[in-house]
């Protein structure tokens, strides 16, 4: 049995057989860690340059963090670079 998508808590799981005998056991979700972006280092590109960065920190969550940016491909890194002047805005996924 899998518990998708479930709340954080405590759960009871009843089974029960053809002749009615039962049996229930607990499972425990425990809540999630979220990460935290703690710094953005960004550093503008030249006029009509395409060499400014971004470099987003972060921490905490479960597993590892991938970053995208422009809902581009997700990286391991939350460097960027030669980037040219333009508006952005940084997406973390898991």
């Amino acid at each position: 049995m899998f518990l998708r998508n479930s709340p954080q808590g405590d759960y009871f799981i009843q089974t029960t057989d053809e002749s009615g005998c039962t049996d229930t056991i607990s499972a425990s979700v425990p809540q999630v860690a979220l990460p935290i972006i703690t710094g953005i280092d960004a550093t503008a590109s030249t006029c009509l340059g395409s060499d400014g960065s971004l470099n987003v920190l972060a921490s905490g969550g479960t597993g590892a963090l991938l970053y995208s940016l422009n809902e581009g491909l997700p990286q391991d890194s939350g460097l960027f670079t030669a980037l040219p002047s333009a508006r952005l805005s940084n997406y973390r996924s898991r």
